[in-house]
């Protein structure tokens, strides 16, 4: 894997989580009917409008949600697989809570003893090594 396809696995989860966001107010849409009105006997067009309850965007958000997390899952097992690959046990520490995890490299630090610029250092060293 690249360092370009292990960040794709930080993208798609922000994309997960403005998804969810959005499935919690869904937008309502302003939409229109035309039916034809026979009390007269006769067919007169005429229109409907109004807003709906934003039940079809939602529909069309979980739709989207469902396909992402199956994208995001392949993502993970291919990422588990390359980090498994790699021989230094704290680069496996640091890669999995990185890219899988969503830990900052901050956070990396703090839980490996380190500062947050060495973190950032093994990072860019194990990517140059890598191309």
């Amino acid at each position: 894997m690249t360092k370009k396809e292990m960040e794709e696995l930080i993208s798609i989860k922000q994309e997960i989580n403005a998804i969810e966001m959005s499935l919690c107010a869904p937008k309502s849409t302003y939409t229109f009917a035309f039916y034809k009105d026979y009390k007269t006997g006769y067919p007169i067009p005429k229109i409907e409008m109004g807003y709906d309850d934003g039940s079809i965007c939602k529909d069309q958000l979980i739709k989207k949600l469902i396909a992402t997390k199956k994208k995001l899952q392949a993502k993970i097992i291919d990422a588990e697989r390359f980090i498994e690959t790699q021989t230094d046990s704290e680069l496996r520490t640091i890669l999995r809570s990185y890219y899988i995890n969503g830990l900052s490299q901050e956070e990396i630090g703090k839980l490996l003893g380190y500062d947050r610029s060495t973190i950032t250092k093994k990072l860019k060293r194990f990517w140059k090594m890598k191309i």
